[in-house]
């Protein structure tokens, strides 16, 4: 069974079964970070925070001061936006 996620269709998942989905300008240093971020998360390694905004239970990691790792699904599944994408869909939740 596939599961859908809530992601946007211009997202291509960077590294297949990672669960990471990038927008397509991305510098690739962000992009080797991010990857470096989940699989971190991915051996158990406490590198999230938990966002209690709204009762959300969101899960965020931050890549640099303009780029966020975004998982609102328990860590499954992680988006990589940068700061002004992430603050609006953190208002919207």
């Amino acid at each position: 069974m596939v599961q859908k996620i809530a992601v946007s269709g211009r997202l291509r998942e960077l590294i297949p079964g990672l669960g990471l989905y990038v927008p397509p300008r991305v510098p690739v240093l962000y992009c080797q970070k991010a990857c470096h971020q989940v699989r971190r998360f991915r051996r158990g390694e406490r590198n999230y925070i938990r966002l209690k905004e709204k009762g959300t239970g969101y899960l965020k990691i931050n890549i640099s001061l303009s780029w966020r790792l975004l998982s609102r699904d328990a860590g499954q599944h992680w988006e990589l936006m940068h700061h002004e994408r992430y603050n609006n869909e953190i208002r919207k939740a």
